[in-house]
């Protein structure tokens, strides 16, 4: 994958020779204004200029910034650990860039294509959007309401983007690369920290507890444990089939093997789960293939030696799913589920509003409720929090959406077999089936690497309309014949 540097030059032609000069003389000229001027501290002297520099460049190559904001949805823990005021406003100042960039490049385009492609999980997106704007009105809480329309409609905003700015296999190609490296970076952080002692990301505790578990790793992805494990577990998924049949493939194998000791010390129980489920399905694909004892034999000593390094407390909190009854978590999340069900009982067709089950958690008639504290907590299953307060209406969107981004996977993976875009699809449909199992122990409909992975999805799809693209075997072809590619 060669490809050019983006000189300056580049930059100037690219966005006019006149403005772009301007914008990189303003960001030479300011930071030495301000402190002759303004007497400003050093730090913001240097961040200053790169700042700018940074804004330069999104506006003149808005797919540059892109490919930060999708890296960055994968190590959203740095952010909220070192600038905890914004947090993730950081990401959507940079997709705000993109935004701008992309308005001010579209007037060379076609007015047909500025808008993007037409694809049937955009428009349930947005469908899903309107039901949560309509069950908003149903809202307790319209305070709350009104920042869940937001997380939502920047959700949105950023899938689009995804599909409109990755419009060829090249870009989809960095795409990929760029959530390996960050989930890699985020994983090795985990293995660091375990190794020293030293935590880059500290976890934080929970709202119901009275300190966070020290021993626990949460890389760069985040600072709750449960969410970091399920987002190390899909970059691991993502890097594990590409090591299989991409270019490159001994990197993404180095990358999967980081990721998946990374993932298991977060000593999440949902995540491990769904990580045993999700190499047993991946053996199952592989069963025909040339090297299938060897596979087999490294996974089992892998385990194995993962296991042994596993400490005791982790096999105590697995034991304790023998006796449910006794763990005060599974408790809590017992209740969580039954007071989901109520309300969706009382409001089913528009639901409770965005972000409002939180409300209603507190109300008094659940006070008797399993594990229920006096703490406003989330409903810990996506599906049943989007039908809570999005109701019947918002669900069958938001179902529809995810059924019609793994169809389209499956339809180019069957349509195009041999090409570069079918490895990307496999990888992709592996990876989304793993994040959206582990949903059901999370309410995460709001998660950035969530709609990053469903706009891929789309990006795929809409791809694989337009042409085939040859070059890589597809994980079906090699098994199907037997032969290590």
């Amino acid at each position: 994958m060669a490809s050019r540097a983006i000189t300056l030059g580049r930059l100037t032609r690219a966005g006019g020779s006149g403005p772009a000069t301007a914008l990189v003389a303003l960001s030479a000229a300011l930071p030495a204004v301000a402190f002759a001027a303004l007497d400003l501290p050093l730090a913001l002297l240097i961040v200053l200029p790169v700042g700018l520099a940074v804004t330069v460049g999104v506006l003149l190559q808005p797919f540059l910034g892109l490919l930060g904001v999708v890296a960055g949805s994968q190590i959203a823990g740095l952010f909220e650990a070192f600038v905890p005021v914004i947090g993730d406003g950081v990401l959507e100042l940079l997709a705000l860039l993109v935004i701008v960039g992309l308005v001010v490049s579209s007037h060379r385009q076609p007015r047909s294509e500025r808008f993007g492609p037409d694809a049937l999980p955009l428009r349930l997106a947005v469908l899903f959007s309107l039901a949560s704007l309509v069950s908003s009105l149903n809202a307790m809480n319209p305070g709350l309401a009104v920042d869940g329309l937001r997380k939502r409609f920047n959700l949105l905003l950023m899938m689009w983007l995804v599909v409109r700015l990755t419009d060829s296999v090249k870009r989809l190609r960095l795409m990929i690369i760029a959530l390996v490296l960050a989930n890699t970076l985020s994983t090795g952080l985990a293995v660091v920290g375990w190794a020293t002692g030293y935590q880059v990301v500290k976890p934080v505790a929970a709202e119901d507890e009275e300190d966070a578990d020290r021993t626990r790793q949460v890389g760069a992805a985040s600072q709750n444990a449960t969410t970091a494990s399920r987002m190390m577990l899909a970059g691991t998924a993502l890097a594990a089939i590409l090591g299989l049949h991409a270019r490159r493939r001994r990197l993404y194998i180095l990358a999967a093997g980081i990721g998946l000791v990374g993932t298991l010390l977060t000593f999440s129980r949902s995540t491990s789960i769904v990580l045993v489920l999700g190499g047993m399905w991946w053996m199952w694909k592989l069963r025909h293939h040339r090297r299938f004892p060897l596979l087999v034999t490294a996974a089992v000593l892998g385990v194995l030696v993962l296991l042994a390094l596993m400490p005791a407390f982790y096999y105590e909190r697995l034991a304790e799913l023998r006796q449910p009854s006794d763990d005060p978590t599974l408790g809590r999340r017992l209740g969580y589920q039954l007071i989901g069900l109520d309300l969706l009982q009382k409001h089913p067709l528009l639901g409770v509003g965005p972000d409002n089950y939180r409300v209603h958690y507190l109300d008094f008639d659940y006070r008797f409720m399993p594990g229920r504290f006096l703490v406003a907590r989330e409903l810990h299953n996506m599906y049943l929090s989007v039908t809570v307060e999005t109701g019947l209406l918002g669900i069958a969107c938001f179902a529809a959406m995810l059924g019609a981004t793994l169809f389209g996977l499956a339809r180019v993976m069957r349509e195009q077999p041999g090409s570069e875009l079918a490895c990307y699809a496999e990888a992709l449909q592996f990876t989304l089936g793993l994040f959206l199992a582990t949903c059901l122990f999370g309410a995460v409909e709001t998660n950035k690497l969530l709609w990053v992975l469903l706009g891929l999805g789309t990006v795929v799809a809409v791809l694989g309309r337009r042409r085939p693209v040859f070059g890589l075997p597809s994980l079906a072809t090699a098994t199907s014949t037997g032969s290590g590619r």
